[in-house]
């Protein structure tokens, strides 16, 4: 799972898999990184299992705010099964209501560890 946000002056990207978590916060910072708890793989888990993961390339954006730096760019990847899925880019802080949990155990998930 990889989810990213940026506009002129934020930048954040954060990727998590069963076995690690890595947070960038700056384009060119360094990577903060730990290991992805069973509980914190759960709970992304549950998240994702009501999405149906082929389609998210199809959701549209609830707000457009993004679009005169109103609020930053986000995105949502998901790979599985070695294939990727991907969202249009959507406002940060109001995602899709299909992926509304799983952006929100992300960030919950990655504000814990900075």
């Amino acid at each position: 799972f990889e989810y990213s946000q940026h506009s002129r002056g934020i930048y954040q990207n954060i990727s998590i898999n069963k076995k690690s978590i890595t947070i960038k916060n700056k384009r060119e910072g360094d990577v903060i990184g730990t290991r992805c708890s069973e509980e914190q793989w759960q709970k992304i888990m549950d998240a994702i299992e009501d999405i149906d993961i082929e389609n998210i390339q199809n959701l549209e954006a609830p707000s457009q705010k993004r679009l005169y730096d109103g609020a930053a760019i986000a995105k949502l990847k998901v790979t599985f099964e070695g294939k990727i899925y991907e969202t249009p880019s959507f406002d940060h802080g109001n995602p899709h209501a299909e992926i509304a949990n799983l952006v929100k155990e992300i960030l919950s998930i990655a504000q814990n560890i900075e």
